[in-house]
């Protein structure tokens, strides 16, 4: 097959038909802040608060305030309610400040201490963590010192895909004098942000291409890979793939990670990138280790260590003002420096400012499995699908006495995940249940087909841990024949994302082999479409009933609620979830900088979870069907099925086969010259698995053919179809 450089275009009578680009893809847009330049500008925000509500639980006493649905959950500090606003400013907005004005409130005596926060709890070995008192507390002074405190984040605001300034103001209704047992509480207050504005010019583009998708990939994969740009520009995604060796060949950077992180700011700013796609395991592809001293192993390096693996590092790529965000702003080569004393000592923004996600692949055949996934499901799943609409669950006892793991499932279910049927496998039977969480009872119900899967309990980096000697291994993986309706799976428990476990060991657990996330992303018969998790030890805090509100936990469940809210790419929800994060805590603590820096998501960053929606689909639809995979020395028959629910028309179609390399060939002849078939389509026209031809796999290289199928209006040459197809894995 001869080598085509160009994206798949065919020319038809002076018109240009991209086969596939923009053919019924979501049109990305990107527009600027228009707010002029002027004087100190005022956000004014009006506070009140009812009287707290004291209560004695277990000789201790409890505040809560009506209006704060949030707790401090640190280490050693009084439980106190607080309330989160938030406020987006344009990304120009310079020098803001916060003012607490006209406080009105009043000081009761209290007839006990308040309760004190355990903090967070790590969910793997606890005999590794020493816990650190929080600095903040005091019990000389007053707690918190301040009515309201207020953190400034830049990145992508994906309600306009622009980039903005996030505000988040903690409002503190009421303060604590723990040595007199004192309380003051906030009625009202006038809480005020001021800013100035400078120019918006960020000095984008200079006139370049604008790509929605950059892929980075070691040289030795590229060949694999412009197939695969080639389909991500029929379903819409203008895509560009650059080698890493080319990325990393300029004169900024201390090492790759940081030549990479640079290329990467450029590219989003001249190309208006929004996704990028990093292309290689940890021995492939740079990797930045976060430099967190989070009092867990950090000296043993046993499991967890102090150096956190964090994909973050290239989302994050300026700070609140739009400057370049190196994390390293002392410049001793110790990047995102993280501990109990300094929370955030390199001042790193941690909002993303593209989409980024990783495909963890050390081998050939793993990428090109991967490949033939991704194709596939953006050609075959719809939101309708039954299977997209079942949701595994699986929860287990964590510290106890309560199973935190299942009370956080019981939330997803009746929450998040409301309108889909929950499969419910957990450890004990305090709620009802579909079966016990076992290896077997996640491979069974995984294996049936399901939109999401969830675990929230113990894990070390190649299992799942259930407790009492339970294990789903990574490599039990491989009995997973789901390839037809693959999960979305994230998880909030240890370790289970650590895709650089090759260089670390376990006591228990050798690494060595893959991670179980990246086992899930690389099955050949089934696992997951992308995967989310921590790269090593995560953190959980509170009782059952708020398990959901803490690290892990509380990131896995914003992962979701993204997908609910309607934002339904990896990436974008990757994006809201890490946005929900940090505009929600109250202070950040090494364990809140630890969560959001060690979350990973496996995956393409523009794949949408639940594939095409159903409801936006056009009156014909057509399909391709073919194997999964096939032999060299095979053939198999590519069949169409076609369904017309309109009037009776006229209509041309075209079927084109792409190549790993980016070739095409055409049929019927499968030739370099693009053929319009003429066809008339009845009203209600309906054919299912009609076999259109016999292909003879003998002619295609080896790794993903991808066929596609389109319908064209005869007289405009517009689409007037979905965009069908089938990847074939050629082994």
């Amino acid at each position: 097959m001869k080598r085509v450089v160009s994206v798949l275009m065919w020319t038809v009578m002076g018109l240009t038909a991209v086969f596939p680009a923009n053919c019924l893809a979501d049109s990305i847009g990107n527009s600027a802040i228009g707010d002029p330049a002027g004087t100190r500008r005022l956000v004014a925000l009006p506070v009140e608060f009812s009287e707290p509500l004291v209560t004695e639980v277990n000789r201790l006493l409890q505040i809560d305030v009506s209006e704060c649905e949030q707790q401090i959950e640190a280490i050693a500090c009084p439980q106190l309610p607080y309330q989160t606003i938030n406020v987006k400013l344009p990304y120009g907005a310079r020098d803001v400040r916060l003012d607490v004005n006209d406080p009105e409130f009043e000081e009761l005596e209290l007839g006990g201490p308040i309760r004190i926060s355990d903090g967070p709890i790590p969910l793997s070995g606890p005999a590794m963590f020493t816990p650190v008192p929080s600095p903040e507390f005091d019990e000389l002074a007053w707690f918190p010192s301040d009515w309201a405190r207020m953190r400034v984040s830049g990145g992508r605001d994906l309600d306009d895909w622009t980039f903005k300034k996030f505000v988040t103001i903690s409002v503190y209704p009421v303060k604590y004098l723990a040595s007199e047992m004192k309380l003051r509480s906030l009625s009202s207050a006038n809480i005020c942000v001021s800013y100035t504005l400078e120019s918006e010019e960020r000095n984008t583009r200079n006139g370049a291409e604008t790509y929605d998708m950059l892929i980075v990939a070691p040289e030795e994969y590229a060949e694999m890979l412009h197939g695969f740009v080639v389909h991500k520009n029929l379903m819409g995604v203008k895509t560009v793939l650059v080698t890493l060796e080319e990325a990393i060949a300029n004169p900024y950077g201390s090492d790759d990670a940081e030549k990479l992180k640079h290329f990467i700011s450029e590219h989003v700013r001249d190309h208006e990138t929004r996704f990028v796609l990093g292309v290689g395991d940890a021995d492939k592809f740079p990797v930045r280790y976060a430099d967190v001293w989070d009092n867990y192993d950090d000296y043993a390096n046993v499991t967890d260590g102090h150096l956190v693996p964090s994909d973050l590092y290239y989302a994050d790529l300026y700070d609140d003002d739009g400057i370049f965000c190196t994390w390293d702003v002392d410049g001793n080569n110790l990047y995102g420096e993280s501990s109990s004393a300094k929370p955030n000592h390199d001042r790193v923004d941690l909002m993303p400012d593209v989409l980024f996600s990783r495909l963890p692949v050390g081998r050939r055949a793993d990428l090109k499995s991967m490949i033939t996934r991704m194709v596939n499901y953006e050609l075959k799943v719809s939101d309708s699908s039954l299977d997209f609409e079942r949701v595994v669950l699986c929860g287990s006892r964590i510290s106890g006495p309560e199973a935190e793991g299942e009370y956080a499932c019981e939330q997803l279910a009746s929450g998040v995940f409301s309108n889909y049927e929950p499969v419910k496998l957990y450890t004990t039977s305090t709620f009802d249940r579909d079966a016990a969480l076992s290896d077997r009872s996640v491979l069974d119900n995984v294996g049936d087909g399901c939109g999401f899967a969830t675990y929230i309990g113990h894990g070390v980096y190649r299992a799942w841990a259930f407790g009492m000697g339970n294990y789903l291994y990574a490599n039990q993986l491989g009995d997973l024949a789901n390839t037809d309706m693959l999960p979305f799976v994230s998880t909030a428990a240890c370790e289970t994302s650590g895709f650089d476990n090759e260089n670390w060991e376990h006591p228990q657990f050798p690494a060595i082999g893959d991670s179980i996330s990246e086992q899930f992303v690389s099955c050949a018969d089934g696992g997951a479409i992308a995967c989310a998790g921590a790269t090593r030890v995560a953190y959980g805090a509170g009782s059952g009933a708020s398990w959901n509100m803490f690290y892990a936990a509380k990131l896995n469940r914003l992962m979701f609620k993204a997908h609910k809210d309607g934002y339904r790419t990896v990436g974008e929800m990757f994006l809201k979830a890490v946005e929900g994060y940090i505009t929600g805590w109250w202070s950040a603590t090494v364990y809140d900088i630890k969560t959001v820096m060690e979350y990973v998501t496996f995956g393409d960053p523009s794949l949408k979870i639940g594939g095409k929606i159903e409801a936006l689909a056009p009156p014909i639809h057509v399909q391709l069907s073919a194997p999964r995979s096939a032999y060299q020395n095979e053939t198999f028959g590519l069949n169409v099925s076609c369904t017309n629910f309109q009037d009776s028309r006229d209509v041309l179609f075209a079927v084109a086969v792409v190549s790993p390399q980016g070739e095409i060939l055409y049929y019927p002849d499968w030739g370099q010259e693009l053929t319009l078939v003429p066809f008339t389509l009845e009203a209600g026209f309906s054919i299912d698995d009609f076999e259109l031809a016999t292909v003879d796999m003998s002619l295609y290289p080896k790794g993903c053919n991808t066929f596609y199928i389109m319908l064209f209006d005869p007289d405009e040459l517009t689409p007037c179809s979905n965009l069908g197809g089938s990847g074939i894995y050629i082994k």
